[in-house]
């Protein structure tokens, strides 16, 4: 669970893999649906910021961090970016000026929850508040948008077929893997660099709104990425 969220040690806040007591015949879809618990909602630092009085909202990319999870406990608005992806990419052409920066730098995964933040914040933000970001760009499979893509490798048949996900990552994970996974850090790191210009485009935002200096800022992962090591 990410830290970011937890507010409260695992045996204080009951959050745990429920599918290990579960039948061995489970399907995939039972295991994802049935395998995260959390039974005490209440001491999740969300919903003990909102009982203090904060403004809560998330804004998450990675279906591991969902409602179906429990983790929006706490949070007056929780936005499940994948289902908010197609539709930011169809208006985007519509979108308020404020929203949108350049179809180069916005449509990345990263810049897509960035929009749907500006556009749910408007002209402001209701104080004091709690804001969550969850992004999957660092994760496979790495498609960052265009300009970051070949920042760092200039193997663009490698780069088009890692961001179509075209290798099999569990496959690489058992070490079964189809290239030599070194070969991937380049693509990572453009990842990496794309979601670091988005911060700074988050920050900017809460500077040009004087949000910035009152702001406690954290920056976590919930774990790395297996690329030979």
């Amino acid at each position: 669970l990410n830290a970011a969220i937890e507010a409260a040690r695992a045996g204080q806040h009951g959050a745990g893999w429920g599918v290990f007591n579960e039948p061995a015949d489970m399907t995939l879809a039972q295991i994802l649906n049935r395998s995260f618990v959390i039974r005490l909602p209440s001491v999740l630092l969300a919903a003990r910021l909102r009982a203090a009085g904060y403004s809560t909202a998330a804004f998450s990319s990675n279906a591991w961090v969902s409602k179906r999870m429990g983790l929006d406990a706490g949070f007056e608005q929780f936005f499940e970016m994948w289902k908010e992806r197609d539709r930011l990419r169809n208006e985007y052409r519509h979108l308020p000026p404020d929203v949108r920066t350049s179809p180069e730098m916005d449509l990345g995964d990263a810049g897509i929850t960035l929009m749907k933040f500006k556009e749910f914040a408007g002209g402001g933000l209701k104080e004091p508040f709690f804001l969550f970001f969850n992004f999957i760009d660092a994760h496979f499979p790495y498609s960052p948008p265009p300009l970051w893509r070949y920042q760092y490798s200039s193997n663009r048949p490698l780069g088009e077929r890692i961001a179509r996900f075209g290798f099999d990552e569990l496959s690489m994970v058992a070490g079964e893997r189809p290239v030599d996974a070194a070969s991937f850090i380049p693509f990572y790191d453009a990842e990496v660099s794309y979601v670091d210009f988005v911060l700074g485009q988050f920050l900017s935002w809460l500077r040009e709104r004087d949000y910035y200096d009152e702001s406690l800022i954290i920056v976590t992962s919930d774990h790395g990425e297996l690329l030979g090591e």
